[in-house]
């Protein structure tokens, strides 16, 4: 993709499986469960102590603040799900054509976007926060020249993770384990 067609038609084939998923109006049993904890705590509630929190709540957090900005939807949530989605998308890219080649990197990014499971995947998914975020630390950490900050920021990032899901530890000691 030397051109910037090539470009602009990539970026779209990344962000119109996401457009398509909002334009299906299915939010699954969890999802409200999930966010409505974003709105106790824009509200002012802690969580664990004045409500029921399975999850860590740094997600719940973060969408607090967009409900402070944008008014309180699912919507929200949905569109913050996409930016990641898009964003893993783009990490993908990244790392396969550093590892394998560009074609590699394009092909795995569009398989991972247009996966039947992303259109399905509710309105608000911890993984896809926690994906992202093993993603980024990966990046960290095949880059050619490797740096103590670039250690300590694959770890940041991959904490981050944690905090979203905590299954996310078992992808971290598996890199760990490797390198």
């Amino acid at each position: 993709m030397k051109n910037k067609t090539g470009w602009i038609i990539f970026g779209l084939l990344l962000v119109i499986p996401r457009v398509l998923r909002m334009m299906w109006a299915d939010v699954q049993i969890e999802d409200p469960n999930y966010i409505y904890g974003a709105f106790l705590i824009m509200k002012g509630m802690l969580p664990f102590a004045e409500f029921a929190q399975v999850n860590p709540p740094l997600l719940e957090s973060i969408i607090a603040v967009f409900y402070k900005i944008f008014g309180v939807s699912h919507r929200v949530a949905e569109v913050l799900s996409a930016l990641a989605y898009i964003a893993s998308a783009l990490m993908i890219f990244l790392l396969g054509t550093r590892t394998v080649n560009r074609a590699a990197g394009i092909a795995a990014s569009l398989l991972y976007s247009w996966h039947f499971l992303l259109f399905r995947y509710h309105v608000f998914e911890r993984e896809t926060f926690a994906t992202l975020a093993i993603l980024v630390g990966l990046e960290f950490l095949t880059r050619k020249e490797q740096t103590p900050w670039s250690s300590l920021a694959a770890g940041l990032v991959m904490g981050f993770g944690f905090a979203c899901k905590q299954t996310a530890l078992i992808p971290f000691l598996t890199i760990l384990a490797f390198l």
